[in-house]
């Protein structure tokens, strides 16, 4: 998700409180500009495709998906 503003918790569906609590999300940082470039740091690596690796040497075909351990997330 990506905020352009705070939205009030008593405004928001359940299903976007749901999202809030589960979901990793960026918000634009406003009219800061260290901050806007930042803000596009993190949103490009946010997007990249997730690294795969061969998990099990006997059957070459299963793949998992991998966290990128720099990201801070897991």
């Amino acid at each position: 998700m990506i905020l352009l503003e705070d939205i009030d918790p008593q405004l928001r569906s359940p299903t976007m409180n749901y999202l809030f609590a589960r979901k990793t999300y960026l918000q634009w940082p406003g009219p800061d500009v260290h901050k806007q470039k930042h803000f596009w740091r993190a949103l490009k690596k946010s997007l990249k495709p997730p690294r795969r690796v061969r998990y099990r040497e006997d059957d070459p075909d299963f793949l998992l998906d991998m966290p990128d351990l720099n990201s801070g997330q897991m």
